[in-house]
């Protein structure tokens, strides 16, 4: 039973990651547009603001809302919420594409495909959440129960055309009877997701690592060893390299969706129509 398991999530996995691969440069201008280009206006407004937290002398809780006052805050949420719903358009989006393409489709068909299942997917999204965090509040185990049973209601929302609940009911009556399976198949998908995030935090932390070191050595040389021990450090640290640091951590969060959210589309997708077939 388990090699049986095994191998189904190796095949599902190899031909996730060879359709990724197929399909990559449409993927990546998706991304570039919804995500990339917003996180990093994002990125450019809060930098500055949060490199005066980190380096002034803050002694009251006013000094902290003198950096982040009220129009900067007003600002930010709402780039934040642009962001977010960019990003949501960005995976219905690509959830379309992975169900519907027949032969390449463009950027441009999967950014309509996208628009047309928007707004639904939005209200899918809340109703979701809201079932979820109220089965948790019940208990955990309810919670996760559903997150499995559920798994596959977005793609029934656009693939079969249904509505909200109907997706929840059908995505239920699929994976009824094969919920250990699926809750293998996912927490297998999760290590590979978070063998991912490992290689890639770590790229990202040695190389951050690698910038900081002059301005170490320059702190330590004028104030000894004990200035790390102390905000002084932060307090002399440059803008550019609080600014390069940041970036580095950035474009790597950047990289690793870039690879984890379309190879989950596809992953699921298949899983999704791996089921309907043997139903």
């Amino acid at each position: 039973m388990t090699q049986r398991v095994d191998k189904e999530f190796g095949d599902l996995l190899s031909d996730s990651w060879d359709e990724y691969k197929k399909n990559f440069k449409i993927y990546f201008n998706v991304f570039l547009l919804l995500v990339v280009i917003p996180s990093l206006v994002l990125f450019v407004y809060q930098a500055p603001h949060t490199y005066n937290l980190l380096t002034q002398n803050i002694e009251s809780f006013q000094d902290i809302l003198d950096i982040f006052g009220t129009k900067y805050m007003i600002i930010m949420n709402v780039l934040w919420i642009i962001t977010l719903a960019l990003a949501m358009f960005m995976s219905i989006s690509l959830i379309y594409n992975s169900i519907y393409k027949k032969n390449k489709m463009s950027v441009e068909q999967t950014l309509k495909g996208g628009k047309k299942y928007f707004w639904r997917y939005i209200f899918f999204s809340l109703v979701y959440l809201i079932f979820i965090i109220g089965l948790s509040l019940l208990l955990i185990i309810p919670g996760l129960i559903f997150i499995v049973y559920w798994l596959f209601a977005p793609y029934i929302l656009i693939k079969e055309n249904k509505g909200i609940i109907a997706s929840l009911k059908s995505s239920y009556c699929l994976v009824k009877g094969r919920w250990w399976k699926t809750f293998w198949t996912l927490l297998l998908f999760a290590l590979v997701l978070i063998l991912i995030l490992i290689i890639f935090s770590v790229v990202s932390a040695i190389l951050n690592v690698l910038i900081m070191i002059p301005f170490v050595f320059s702190a330590v040389s004028k104030n000894g060893f004990e200035i790390l021990l102390t905000k002084g450090f932060f307090t002399n640290l440059p803008f550019s390299a609080f600014l390069l640091t940041n970036l580095v951590s950035k474009i790597f969060e950047l990289g690793q969706t870039l690879i984890i959210a379309p190879l989950s589309i596809l992953f699921f997708k298949n899983l999704y129509l791996e089921y309907l077939r043997k139903r």
